[in-house]
């Protein structure tokens, strides 16, 4: 498994990602400009499978939903 990543010119994060086989797998992170958690969600083979969350840029919790071989599965909170 190797790790992707990329940064903003200001040389903090902007992804990051486990690949295998040139494929996501395993927790995908990116970040706002300015620090802040923008998603983090799980990977299997290239596809969604498990919880995935996001916030907006004030670190408010924005959804948290389940994926099962990268579609939505079960319930899931999206919030305004």
């Amino acid at each position: 498994m190797v790790w992707y990543i990329e940064e903003y010119s200001n040389g903090l994060l902007e992804f990051e990602s486990a690949l295998k086989n040139g494929l996501e797998h395993g927790t995908s992170k990116g970040w706002y400009e300015n620090g802040q958690l923008e998603y983090e969600s799980a990977f299997k083979n290239g596809l969604e499978h498990g919880t995935s969350k996001g916030w907006y840029e004030n670190g408010q919790l924005e959804y948290e939903l389940a994926f099962k071989n990268g579609l939505e599965h079960g319930t899931g909170k999206r919030l305004a």
